[in-house]
């Protein structure tokens, strides 16, 4: 019973941090601010280790609904390490690259030995918004060697026009 009341609550607790982000204010923050503030709320609530990495430069601005999904992620992420991964540090790399930013979170918690094949509603929310960002999404652990979440977002959605011209 105990058991079953706690999930209900995190499950309560993941409804409404839903809800709240469908009617939240988009950032206005870049990236690098927005991780930061993150990181930090999730070092006060979980007292863990966590350091943020920048690599490269913000030279391409991401509109405020493409980073608000990639800051969700980040988020679910992080929630995933703290409900899961038994982890000590965490870790955030913000990579800007020529066409694309990643997005890396790593952690040395307990690993799993494989990829859930059942996403859980964190899983599958991280996936929706990847493809939402028309990005791509890589998981990597083993059992007892933690876990990385990388995620690449183009900076351009490639829109295709099929317009032909016509003369009269």
């Amino acid at each position: 019973l105990t058991v079953a009341i706690s999930n209900l609550n995190e499950t309560i607790e993941d409804i409404r941090r839903y809800i709240f982000d469908l009617r939240g204010e988009m950032p206005q923050e870049d990236l690098e601010t927005g991780l930061r503030n993150i990181l930090d709320e999730f070092r006060v609530n979980t007292l863990l280790e966590t350091e943020l990495v920048v690599s490269g430069r913000d030279s391409r601005r991401l509109d405020a609904e493409r980073r608000q999904h990639i800051l969700q992620i980040a988020r679910e992420a992080l929630t995933n390490v703290a409900r899961h991964a038994y982890a000590q540090e965490v870790g955030v790399r913000l990579e800007y690259g020529p066409d694309a930013l990643r997005v890396r979170v790593t952690d040395d918690g307990i690993g799993l030995s494989t990829v859930p094949s059942r996403d859980g509603h964190g899983l599958r929310n991280i996936r929706e918004r990847t493809r939402l960002l028309n990005g791509s999404l890589d998981i990597d652990t083993r059992l007892g060697e933690g876990l990385t979440l990388t995620l690449s977002v183009p900076y351009q959605q490639r829109i295709t026009s099929n317009v032909q011209s016509c003369t009269e």
